[in-house]
């Protein structure tokens, strides 16, 4: 029995993607009621100076997020081994959701720094892909690499995991075959490569264009305030009211026309 337990090491390592995924959401919830509450009623209800200086908590976006991804990451990794973790995860992640919408709304300050949405966007999702790729590699050597369990598991009589995927291919028709060796052939992929390369370059090069057009509104904005401005003190100047002209401030951009001289008639 010990010999089975220690041979099924896709089972070991499900277990412990799992454990990881419950320790994350017992510590979310142990900090949130034992640390973030007991600081709100502190700074609210206590005058010490070491209370002040600590002051009540802001609500860390990139800390937050930090936390997500590694969340997503054990999602990621225990998937393959533990088939049941995504739907653990979503339900996990439901209760989180609650959890730091009542600690933002009751516990946190406003951040004395602004943070942008669009900063907030790329941080994400610059670090999702990070942990996707740290999540990626080690699934893929295991499946492709490493020994399958001989006691237990779906790819027990198979040397490696990936051996499985060649196998359920060939009972297939003739021309479903095809088009699974077509799309896994070398030239597939590199056209698929250069595909993806040309949809980036061109998503770039929108980005720049739709830059340039916000950048030539912005100048069109500013320059119709000036010429707003113009009017409105040739406007007073025809007038003549001297309250809009002791209040006129020179301006760089005043542009200041100046009358064809009269000819007399002799």
């Amino acid at each position: 029995m010990n010999l089975v337990i220690r041979t099924c090491w896709e089972t070991h390592v499900g277990q412990e993607m799992y454990k990881l995924m419950i320790f994350d959401f017992l510590i979310i919830g142990a900090v949130t009621v034992f640390v973030e509450f007991p600081r709100k009623i502190l700074v609210n209800h206590c005058d010490w100076g070491l209370v002040k200086w600590w002051g009540q908590q802001e609500f860390s976006i990139p800390q937050n997020v930090l936390e997500i991804v590694y969340g997503q990451t054990i999602c990621w990794i225990g998937t393959f081994y533990c088939p049941l973790m995504p739907a653990i995860n979503t339900i996990k992640y439901f209760i989180v959701f609650y959890i730091k919408k009542v600690t933002l709304v009751n516990n946190c300050r406003p951040a004395s720094r602004p943070f942008r949405a669009s900063s907030s966007n790329f941080f994400f999702l610059a670090v999702l892909l990070i942990g996707l790729a740290l999540a990626t590699l080690p699934v893929t050597v295991s499946i492709a690499q490493i020994r399958s369990s001989g006691a237990c598991g779906a790819f027990r009589n198979f040397s490696t995991s990936w051996e499985a995927v060649p196998q359920s291919v060939s009972y297939l028709p003739s021309a479903l075959q095809t088009v699974f060796y077509t799309l896994a052939s070398e030239a597939c992929a590199v056209s698929f490569f250069v595909i993806t390369c040309l949809a980036m370059f061109y998503v770039i090069a929108l980005a720049g264009a739709h830059k340039r057009v916000i950048n030539q509104l912005r100048d069109q904005l500013a320059m119709e305030g000036r010429d707003k401005r113009f009017l409105i003190q040739k406007l007073c100047q025809a007038q003549f009211n001297p309250s809009c002209r002791r209040n006129q401030k020179p301006s760089s951009s005043t542009v200041y026309m100046i009358a064809p001289p009269t000819e007399t008639r002799a």
